[in-house]
């Protein structure tokens, strides 16, 4: 059973050895190969993510995706526009976990407590083009593509085309 749950430091090294994979990260914003990801990276990012749990009106917020109780991914929120009351979302799984109804099962309990915490009336995300499996997902979950942003993102000197999909409440 899917449950999201918030991070913690004892996470590390679950997290770390899921993300350090090429697959994963070629559908991701970042522009790091796996091989330049360092345990560090990943133990300052997981403290950025623990304050801002403390926060009324995080800049970003971040669940750990577990499956059976076991870390499996990531999905988080991004760029929030508490005046808009809009808001991206992002996520990703460890790639064993491909394909399982993970991801779909995710976005929904996600979706739901960003409704219930913070009132927000759009989700946007943005996948990229190449990455038709997440845009099913986003489907599945009732999200709506609305086009496609070219050229919106700069990955290792190369322009990236993202779908943008929205879901209003």
């Amino acid at each position: 059973m899917i449950k999201l749950r918030k991070f913690n430091l004892s996470d590390l090294e679950i997290l770390y050895n899921l993300f350090i994979n090429d697959k994963v990260l070629k559908n991701l914003l970042i522009s790091f190969k796996a091989k330049e990801i360092t345990l560090k990276m990943e133990k300052d990012w997981l403290r950025k993510v623990e304050k801002e749990y403390k926060s009324k009106k995080p800049e970003s917020y971040h669940l750990a995706i577990t499956l059976n109780n076991k870390l499996i991914g990531s999905i988080g929120a991004n760029h929030i526009d508490y005046n808009n009351n809009s808001v991206e979302i992002g996520y990703w799984l460890g790639e064993e976990f491909w394909g399982n109804g993970s991801g779909t099962e995710s976005i929904k309990k996600f979706c739901e407590e960003l409704n219930r915490q913070f009132s927000f009336k759009r989700i946007e995300a943005y996948p990229f083009t190449h990455n038709k499996a997440s845009a099913r997902v986003l489907e599945k979950t009732g999200f709506k593509c609305e086009g496609i942003k070219r050229k919106a993102y700069k990955k290792r000197d190369k322009y990236m085309d993202s779908w943008m999909y929205s879901k209003i409440y």
